[in-house]
């Protein structure tokens, strides 16, 4: 009798899994795991390497393998449930590559560069964010993390979530509520981050409307206002525009020689359109953001400076994620018409239009 009784509590040892804390040598009652086996934590990520030396102002089309983002990865109080253990956090806001090596999983490091592994007893979840060169610390309180940002409109700002989801692999089900853990990381499952925009972007195209001009005008110094401020909130992936803080964000363009940001050159107005800069980033949530530009004439001693506003389509307000292209159209000092389109970093077709008839 007392055989059984011992018997049936090792075996209700052995089904526990992901428990927040446990002595026992045997971890993994599936495969035996001795205490003390060392299971690195790799990542999967939804950015793809694109060979480039220069940094993308605007939104980032492209990441080399020495770009970053940085990650977090916080104990969950129970496999259950959702709710995390912000007293437990098993990466604390390290930096990791943004894309892996052709073949291979992310790895995270520590500060004196080794490897960061699971607990063998806990489950995990992971988060991610990239604000590209703003300077801002992030901040564990109120069960979130918060990252207050100030942007100039040449960042990109992304957030990301590694999704728990059920998985079969070959004959063995696991379920969501092993995910992430040295568990689910021996049958090869590992958190994918999938990093999203958190801005949206303003590409924009000029053109000569007045085909028999002889005129030379060029255009210059032009500016988008946007708030400038926001808090990020890493666990839950959201964003927060403060909308009173409205400044006046600069496009600026890449020096072809040294890859290097630069002040905008005027750009001379021919009749095919041609790229304007790089292009801007500015917080979601407005239906209209003011413009402003300066042209200047050939012959003509003074410059025009225009001031107008960029309407998002159809009434709508700007989308995070989303890139407008804003089709200037100048007619000498006549008139201006500005144009917009609503394309994505998945490309959705169509322009903002301004200065034509």
């Amino acid at each position: 009798m007392k055989k059984t009784i011992i018997f049936a509590a090792l075996a209700l040892i052995a089904v526990a899994s992901c428990q927040k804390s446990q002595t026992t040598a045997i971890v993994d009652p599936d495969e035996n795991i001795p205490e003390g086996t060392l299971i690195p934590i790799l990542f999967g990520s939804n950015l793809a390497p694109v060979s480039t030396t220069t940094k993308s102002i605007g939104g980032v089309d492209t990441w080399k393998t020495t770009d970053s983002v940085n990650v977090y990865g916080i104990t969950r109080i129970s496999p259950e449930k959702d709710a995390l253990d912000f007293d437990d956090i098993r990466i604390d806001n390290i930096a990791i590559p943004a894309v892996p090596e052709e073949g291979t999983l992310i790895e995270v490091k520590d500060a004196d560069m080794n490897p960061v592994y699971y607990d063998l007893l806990k489950c995990y979840d992971f988060f991610g964010y990239y604000i590209d060169d703003i300077e801002a610390t992030p901040t564990v309180a109120d069960g979130t993390i918060s990252l207050p940002i100030t942007i100039d409109g040449s960042q990109d700002v992304m957030l990301a979530a590694a999704v728990r989801e059920n998985h079969q692999v070959e004959s063995i089900s696991v379920g969501r509520e092993r995910l992430f853990s040295a568990y689910s990381a021996r049958k090869n499952i590992h958190p994918l981050l999938t990093f999203k925009h958190q801005l949206s972007r303003f590409k924009f195209i000029v053109s000569n409307g007045t085909s028999e001009s002889g005129n030379v005008i060029k255009i210059s110094n032009l500016k988008v206002k946007s708030p400038a401020e926001g808090v990020l909130d890493i666990v839950n992936s959201d964003l927060t525009v403060y909308a009173d803080s409205e400044a006046e964000m600069s496009l600026k363009e890449i020096d072809p020689v040294t890859g290097k940001t630069v002040e905008l050159k005027p750009l001379i107005v021919t009749a095919f359109d041609q790229p304007l800069g790089e292009s801007l980033m500015v917080m979601p949530g407005l239906a209209q953001y003011n413009l402003s530009f300066t042209l200047t004439q050939e012959g003509v001693d003074k410059s025009e400076s225009v001031n107008t506003a960029i309407d998002i389509p159809g009434g709508l307000v700007a989308i995070a994620g989303k890139m407008y292209t804003v089709h200037i159209t100048v007619y000498d000092f006549e008139s201006i018409k500005i144009e917009v389109g609503l394309e994505a970093w998945d490309q959705v077709p169509g322009e903002i239009e301004i200065g034509k008839d």
